[in-house]
């Protein structure tokens, strides 16, 4: 965060074991679920620091054997904005022999050149 402040950052979970209070006293961050996610806990949380561009979360049922409800997190509508840019995109389909022949060619990609590079910038070029 130091280097791009200005990102917007979700950390959520099952907060059992961490306390909540050192994410927001060591970074701009607000809890956001306000109401009980199992029993009379709030476990489920998510942390942010731009809660304005979200609904207030709603909790809904456990999914399938879980005793923790669901935490649903909506971003607010927003208008649908006109860019007058349209683009195609096509998608070719792959069969089982194509994914396996995609899989050979990049295990034979030597990885680890790129991850002695600075930035993702010099990775890219």
């Amino acid at each position: 965060m130091r280097k791009h402040p200005e990102c917007g950052m979700i950390i959520t979970g099952d907060f059992n074991q961490l306390r909540d209070i050192v994410v927001k006293t060591h970074y701009i961050f607000v809890q956001v679920v306000n109401v009980v996610t199992l029993g009379q806990a709030i476990l489920q949380k998510i942390c942010t620091n731009v809660e304005e561009v979200y609904t207030p979360p709603v909790i809904i049922f456990e999914l399938g054997s879980s005793d923790h409800n669901i935490v649903l997190l909506k971003p607010k509508a927003k208008k649908s904005v006109d860019t007058g840019c349209v683009t195609r995109l096509t998608v070719r389909c792959m069969g089982p022999n194509e994914i396996a022949t995609f899989n050979i060619a990049l295990s034979a990609i030597k990885w680890e050149f790129l991850f002695r590079l600075d930035s993702c910038a010099d990775q890219y070029s």
